[in-house]
């Protein structure tokens, strides 16, 4: 979960990090004060793209065909939709 104090460091040093571990395949940003999810993917070529998320109605697409839908993911928590 992101918040404003963990922003930066999520961010930077921290995506730095795992995205340079061959073994990590996603790198997943889950805004905790609005409904955003944001997904790194490796590629099978080993770059990276990202894939915003922000409705409730979305579903999270994760490598492995994996899909988690947004409004499990907020089901406890009150936040605004982009």
């Amino acid at each position: 979960m992101l918040s404003k104090s963990t922003d930066v460091r999520d961010r930077g040093k921290k995506i730095h990090l795992c995205r340079s571990l061959p073994s990590v395949k996603n790198y997943v940003l889950v805004r905790q004060d609005h409904c955003q999810i944001e997904v790194f993917s490796r590629t099978n070529d080993g770059n990276w793209s990202l894939k915003g998320y922000g409705g409730l109605d979305d579903e999270v697409g994760l490598s492995g065909a994996i899909a988690l839908p947004m409004a499990q993911v907020y089901r406890n928590i009150q936040v605004g939709q982009n």
